[in-house]
């Protein structure tokens, strides 16, 4: 579809958008939590890969054994967020 300016406008899938249940799938590496996924998806659209990523980079090197909404939260706080 072409725009007004004459750009062509079309909608691309983006994996940092989703539900929850989308969400699970994208997670795999280490097991979320529901209340931690509920967190995640305060996270605006456009950051919420970068965060996701940024929580299991944080989650492998404190060997956690589940990403909870506890460790998203610290993980938050410590980004300045």
């Amino acid at each position: 579809m072409m725009s007004g300016n004459g750009w062509e406008v079309t909608a691309t899938p983006n994996p940092a958008i989703g539900d929850e249940k989308e969400d699970r799938e994208m997670l795999s590496e280490c097991p979320w939590t529901e209340a931690a996924l509920a967190k995640l998806q305060n996270v605006p659209y456009f950051a919420r890969l970068q965060a996701r990523q940024r929580i299991e980079a944080v989650a492998r090197h404190e060997n956690c054994p589940e990403i909870t909404a506890e460790l998203v939260e610290r993980v938050r706080l410590e980004n300045g967020q």
